[in-house]
């Protein structure tokens, strides 16, 4: 399941799949955002999802936000 393009990101930017992005190391579960932060370390596969899709939630909520305002400043 690919994620929908964000309207910050530039056309032909690439899309990438919530699976994709977790990373596994010694130190635990990773997951790398669009931005290429690393976030983490989880305990397990799943915290690590969980904490993607909260994180997902919240910068669409701060982009709703973002967007807004800005239209209620035009």
């Amino acid at each position: 399941m690919l994620n929908t393009p964000r309207i910050s990101d530039t056309p032909g930017a690439q899309l990438y799949n919530r699976s994709d992005r977790v990373i596994i190391n010694d130190e635990g579960y990773f997951y790398r955002t669009r931005e290429q932060d690393l976030m983490g370390p989880f305990s397990t596969e799943s915290e690590a999802l969980f904490d993607l899709n909260v994180f997902l939630q919240v910068t669409e909520i701060e982009q709703e936000l973002k967007d807004e305002f800005f239209l209620d400043v035009a």
